[in-house]
């Protein structure tokens, strides 16, 4: 068998703009360059679908519960008719339903990546049944599946603490470059310091340090450009909502922002990072999960400690156009380091021929 006749069916919970859903399509971007049938999975409908469905082959499930069996033998019927090879799934309801249809088919081989983990948000919550789900997901990917990747150091380290080491691999991420990077002169003299948000409105974003530094930073000459979702409950003359933003039009958000604030709780390898460096952006960022990994302090951005408002208060007023002049420069002659595409693509290509045991 040669390289480009290896079968490959990715499998998603959702095709929402969330990390995971935008991780498979910049995956999918590079990957189809060296594979002639791709097959896309999704357990829901979602934005994402048309962009999908451009580039591979794409069937929509109808969404049901957890505990529906029908997802299974869908997939399953799937699998076997397109005849793959390799399964690639992402998010726990994904993970649980495409290794346990894979399971019964011989030969096939089955990755799970994870994308961080927000199981103590969800313990917090009290939503139990959601927690152990996640749990036994996880459990079920140690068990089956060939491989586990995860998205950052960090989460390597955990992971081949409690699963099967010899499954358990660390790929870098990155993204296909927006190539919107321009020179751009900021004046805070003459104008406010455009601080930018994007992600969905939950606990593990931080989203209510985000209204506290909001709240707390009225009178400062700061404007905040906040885009993802519409219900942030935020008002008021320093504030600009942006709602969900079109994966195409993203580089426009980070055009409008001189900084990009990331106060996330918990997190994995936050996507909009690097789509910020694909523009020039710094950072101002909590030290979690991924995060200290790509984001260098004082050369790239800012870090805080997690949940630390008052850190991040002393920040934002002393943020100087030669800071950010500085750093928009240091990104863009870091830019492949920054962002390794190309690693990232290959590490998989190799991931899939390792596997299947061609070169």
């Amino acid at each position: 068998m040669d390289l480009k006749d290896i079968n490959i069916a990715y499998i998603i919970s959702s095709a929402d703009y969330g990390g995971g859903e935008v991780y498979l399509l910049n995956l999918i971007l590079g990957i189809k360059d060296y594979f002639k049938n791709i097959v896309v999975i999704t357990l829901a409908d979602g934005p994402l679908c048309e962009r999908y469905n451009n580039i591979s082959k794409l069937y929509k499930l109808r969404c049901r519960n957890i505990c529906s069996i029908q997802e299974i033998i869908d997939i399953y019927k799937i699998l076997k008719n397109e005849n793959i090879h390799i399964i690639h799934s992402h998010l726990p309801r994904a993970n649980l339903k495409s290794l346990i249809a894979a399971s019964y088919i011989r030969g096939i081989k089955k990755i799970v990546t994870i994308h961080g983990s927000n199981r103590q948000f969800i313990f917090r919550d009290r939503n139990i049944f959601r927690y152990l789900l996640i749990t036994f997901c996880e459990h079920i990917s140690n068990l089956i599946s060939d491989r586990i990747v995860t998205v950052c150091y960090k989460d390597y380290l955990e992971k081949v603490k409690v699963f099967n080491e010899q499954k358990v691999i660390f790929i870098k991420t990155g993204i296909k470059d927006f190539n919107a990077y321009q020179e751009k002169k900021v004046d805070l003299s003459s104008r406010k310091l455009n601080i930018g948000f994007i992600g969905r409105n939950s606990p593990e974003k931080g989203v209510e340090i985000l209204k506290e530094v909001v709240r707390l930073t009225k009178k400062f000459p700061v404007k905040w450009i906040i885009a993802g979702d519409d219900n942030y409950e935020l008002k008021g003359e320093n504030i600009e909502i942006k709602g969900k933003i079109d994966i195409d039009k993203r580089n426009d958000f980070y055009k409008e922002i001189d900084l990009l604030f990331l106060p996330s709780l918990s997190e994995g390898l936050p996507l909009s990072i690097l789509e910020a460096y694909s523009c020039g952006i710094p950072v101002l960022a909590a030290k979690v999960g991924g995060i200290p990994e790509i984001v260098y302090d004082l050369r790239s951005g800012w870090l805080f400690e997690r949940g630390n408002v008052n850190e991040i208060l002393k920040i934002i007023p002393n943020i100087k156009n030669d800071d950010l002049k500085y750093m928009r420069d240091w990104i863009n002659m870091n830019r492949a380091r920054l962002n390794p595409y190309n690693e990232f693509i290959t590490s998989y290509v190799n991931l899939y021929s390792e596997l299947i045991g061609v070169s």
